[in-house]
Parts: structure tokens; C-alpha cells; sequence
């Protein structure tokens, strides 16, 4: 049985309310480890590391490179088997 978790965006700093997808550091078909960086996001001001919050395989990317990015939207699926 698989189970699928939705990735967003956290908020990464203080005043964050989105930012640009810069590159993603997993694709699809990789294995992801719960805490490991999936994605990197470019603020006004620095570039910030998105950690998984699932551990599992990265079964869809939702948004691509150079895409605005709101705090708390999908950006990608990760598919937990059991």
C-alpha cells in the first residue's frame, strides 16, 4: 500500500512570503530521506534550502525552476511505501 505526502513551501525566514524555485536538488524517481534538501528557493535577499518533511520517493515535481513560489503551496508529492 503507498501513501503520498504533498510538499509546501515553509515559511523559511521571518517576513517570507514567497520566493523563485532556483533548482531542484531531487528529481523524479529519487529516494528522499525525511530532513534532506529537495529544492533551493531565491528570496529578495537570500537563497534558502527546502527540507523534506517525508521521507519516501519524489513521485511528482509541482512547480518548475524560475517559478514564484507562495509560502504553504505544493511543490512536490513524495510517495511513502509500506
Amino acid at each position: 500500500m503507498n501513501h503520498e505526502h504533498t510538499v509546501t513551501l515553509p515559511e523559511l525566514a521571518n517576513d517570507f512570503q514567497s520566493g523563485t524555485l532556483v533548482a531542484w536538488r531531487k528529481a523524479v524517481g529519487d529516494s528522499i530521506q525525511q530532513g534532506e534538501v529537495i529544492a533551493e528557493i531565491m528570496t529578495d535577499k537570500i537563497n534558502l534550502e527546502v527540507e523534506s518533511p517525508h521521507a519516501g520517493i519524489v513521485k511528482t515535481l509541482l512547480v518548475e525552476v524560475d517559478d514564484t513560489v507562495n509560502v504553504h503551496q505544493p511543490i512536490a508529492i513524495i510517495e511513502q511505501a509500506y
